[in-house]
């Protein structure tokens, strides 16, 4: 599995494997969840990397995937400089994917205006 380098108060929320669709191909890629960042890469490739901050959506539809058989994906918008970028992805359990990507980044959120009310737990550590 490829690995990423870690910003400073970074951590780890969730590593897992499937493929993305940017444009019109497929690519199989491996998808690290950190506290501030969603990163796609194969290989040493980068194929895609954003802050939680900049993702405008992320929803499950469901869709054709690989040979058409239709499948859930997760559909995530992102805000890159002055346009909208969007990507597809088909992996294993993406309700729960996208319910800890949006933990993910409400906690970046509370985080960021100096929430107080307690200290924020990973939601990696969530069923």
């Amino acid at each position: 599995m490829p690995e990423i380098s870690l910003n400073h108060e970074e951590r780890f929320i969730l590593k897992a494997q499937g493929t993305i669709q940017l444009g019109l191909t497929w690519q199989p890629c491996h998808l690290f969840l950190t506290s501030t960042r969603l990163i796609f890469k194969q290989a040493a490739r980068t194929i895609l990397e954003c802050s939680l901050d900049k993702i405008i959506s992320i929803s499950i539809v469901k869709r054709s995937w690989l040979m058409g058989i239709n499948v859930k994906q997760i559909y995530i918008e992102i805000n890159c400089a002055s346009r909208r970028e969007y990507a597809y992805i088909a992996i294993a359990q993406p309700n729960k994917l996208v319910h800890i990507m949006k933990e993910s980044m409400t906690i970046m959120l509370a985080e960021r205006w100096s929430y107080n009310g307690g200290k924020p737990e990973s939601p990696g550590d969530t069923e």
